[in-house]
């Protein structure tokens, strides 16, 4: 019975995108954050397996971008809170004063 290498030590070898053109290049980027994982089952309910080809990168493009409004509106809520809370202070510091 052969040895099995521990899944850590496994590395995929690089695989070569092709584009057809190199003036694509200004249009399309491929980058992929260091174990961040795709939540795939809800991303693409209705597939069986795990497979993600270029045919799936809109329905990620829109996953992404949905993601990055998510955020956004976070850190606008968060704002708005910081900023009515320093309100409330200003407003309390005021009204003490006036005491």
């Amino acid at each position: 019975m052969g040895h099995l290498r521990d899944c850590a030590d496994w590395t995929a070898p690089p695989y070569l995108l092709r584009k057809p053109d190199s003036s694509l290049s200004k249009y399309y980027e491929l980058s992929l954050k260091l174990n961040f994982r795709f939540p795939v089952d809800s991303i693409i309910p209705d597939r069986d397996d795990r497979i993600i080809t270029q045919n799936d990168f809109d329905i990620f493009i829109d996953f992404i971008q949905i993601e990055i409004n998510k955020e956004a509106v976070k850190e606008e809520n968060e704002l708005s809170k910081k900023e009515e809370r320093l309100e409330n202070k200003k407003r309390i510091k005021k009204e003490n004063s006036e005491i």
